[in-house]
């Protein structure tokens, strides 16, 4: 799974926000992560085909955002604790 893979990289990876096919991800680390690293690690993703993405976006969060995602984050608490659980038992 990608959050697996990105966990790998990065030391907080919390999925935010996921409709059909696309997903919504917090990414941050012990370092500052400029967007193009991102940009460069997704396209990277994306051309070894080990994912299927077809489009992919990355962008600083606002402060707006900030106080929405503290308002959905307990609706993905118990999903994000499930998928820590499954990035430790692979890793």
């Amino acid at each position: 799974m990608i959050i697996v893979e990105l966990n790998q990289i990065f030391s907080n990876v919390i999925l935010t926000g996921f409709t059909g096919d696309e997903i919504k991800l917090k990414i941050s680390g012990n370092q500052p992560v400029t967007i193009g690293f991102l940009y460069s690690f997704i396209q990277k993703m994306k051309e070894k085909k080990s994912y299927f993405i077809k489009d992919y976006s990355a962008e600083k969060t606002t402060l707006e955002q900030i106080f929405n995602n503290f308002s959905q984050e307990k609706g993905f608490k118990r999903f994000n604790t499930s998928m820590t659980r499954v990035a430790k038992k692979t890793l």
